[in-house]
Formats: C-alpha cells, sequence, structure tokens
C-alpha cells in the first residue's frame, strides 16, 4: 500500500485574475511541479510529486472567455476548450494568457491513448480536470485534446488508439 495523502479535490492556490504568472501561481506546489514535458517540442508539463489516486478533481479549467459572431470562423489556440449548449459551440475558454488561465493550462495531449490519465468535463458550461488513474510520483498528466487537435500535432490516430503500439 502507498503511504500517501490522497485527496478527492486538490485545492489550489486563490491567485486573482490579471496577475502576472497566474497560471504558474495557481499550482498546488504539494502534489505537482511544472518542468519540460517528456514529450518531444511539447514545452512544460506537470508532472506529480506526491501520490494521486484515480477519480481526485484537479479543478476548473481557467481562461479567457470568448464568443464569436457565427459568421466567424472558429478561433484557434493550443490552450482552447470548446462550450456546447444545446450540440453547438457556444463559447471558448482560452487559456493562452497566463494571467487569466491556471496550471491546468500546462497538461499536455500524448501520442497514445494508454499514457492519457485525466479527462476534461464540462458541468453547467465550465470545464474540469478529472483523474482517470492512479499516478505517481514523478508521472506525467496527460490528456487528449480531441481528434481535430490531435491531428494539427501530427499524431497518428491510428496508433494513437493501438494499444499494442505505446
Amino acid at each position: 500500500m502507498i503511504d500517501a495523502y490522497i485527496p478527492d479535490e486538490i485545492e489550489c492556490p486563490d491567485v486573482p485574475y490579471g496577475e502576472s504568472y497566474r497560471a504558474w501561481k495557481t499550482l498546488p506546489w504539494r502534489y505537482f511541479i511544472i518542468k519540460q514535458s517528456s514529450l518531444p517540442e511539447a514545452g512544460l508539463g506537470v508532472f506529480a510529486t506526491t501520490f494521486i489516486s484515480k477519480n481526485t478533481w484537479l479543478g476548473e479549467y481557467d481562461g479567457d472567455i470568448v464568443h464569436l459572431p457565427e459568421s466567424d470562423s472558429s478561433p484557434f489556440s493550443v490552450y482552447m476548450w470548446n462550450v456546447y449548449k444545446n450540440d453547438e459551440v457556444a463559447y471558448f475558454v482560452d487559456g493562452l494568457r497566463p494571467e487569466m488561465s491556471n496550471w491546468l493550462r500546462f497538461l499536455n495531449c500524448p501520442n497514445y491513448e494508454s499514457q492519457e490519465n485525466v479527462v476534461v468535463h464540462l458541468c453547467y458550461g465550465k470545464i474540469f480536470y478529472r483523474t482517470t488513474k492512479d499516478i505517481i510520483p514523478g508521472q506525467e498528466l496527460f490528456i487528449f485534446y480531441g481528434e481535430e487537435y490531435a491531428e494539427i500535432l501530427n499524431i497518428d490516430l491510428d496508433k494513437y488508439y493501438d494499444l499494442s503500439v505505446a
């Protein structure tokens, strides 16, 4: 048995929107560290510093709320999630600006489904992250961004879903 504190929900520091480096300052340092991702060319990633149990709620994904007129095409940001209402995109949550986002912006998209250990949940127009596997110290957190974004990242979706490849 692993001797560790196992939270149901991670509490994050309360940092005002607009504050410089807000994305880094909201990181719950007791549980995680931000450092170079294990994925080539991915930039920074989030790694556990202690055991985190399956089904732990990591928190709400923060960012600018972006509304577009119907005539505009969808914007693209590497930190953007679509929020749906009645099966249509109602708006976007864009975590691009560090002063308006939080630490969850640093989770990367895995190359293989077997690496995925966090999922996104949409609840009452807000985006939340939850772990789907036990995460051990030193392990990077990965969340699948969706097939459209995976193609932009040049992730081979046939290999992504092939459990024998990873």
